[in-house]
């Protein structure tokens, strides 16, 4: 098991909460948590950890379905422009490699042509094409 020798170091705890049986008053953060789950409402003197991120989420739940889907479809133009955005941005890494590539082989091909090499060997060594090397 990959070098775990107890089933819980593998395997997730799952706790059963029976909100149900809760009495809606709450003591701690926990029973703030609990008191959302059950109620689907978090109070404003709520200050438990990480339950302002779930009051904005509950915000979103509470939207009208048209709401909602314009909501989505905000988000899908976001996550749309971010994608194009880190393609672009690829892509722009790629064609500086190349071009580093490609002057780096053209430095290599005029060190070659000035030690008598002709332009076939130097394009089977370089790979750049003899139209290439005639820009030299």
């Amino acid at each position: 098991m990959l070098g775990k020798s107890e089933p819980s170091q593998v395997f997730p705890e799952y706790y059963v909460i029976k909100v149900n049986q809760f009495n809606d008053i709450a003591k701690d953060s926990l029973d703030e948590w609990i008191y959302y789950l059950k109620n689907n409402e978090i109070r404003d003197e709520f200050h438990a950890r990480g339950i302002d991120k779930a009051r904005d989420l509950w915000r979103m739940d509470k939207l009208s379905y048209e709401d909602q889907k314009n909501y989505d479809r905000h988000l899908e133009d976001l996550r749309y422009g971010a994608s194009m955005a880190w393609s672009m941005k690829v892509d722009a890494e790629y064609r500086i490699r190349d071009d580093e590539r490609k002057k780096e082989k053209f430095k290599i091909a005029i060190s070659m042509r000035n030690k008598g090499f002709n332009d076939q060997d130097i394009s089977e060594l370089t790979g750049l094409t003899i139209e290439e090397l005639g820009d030299l």
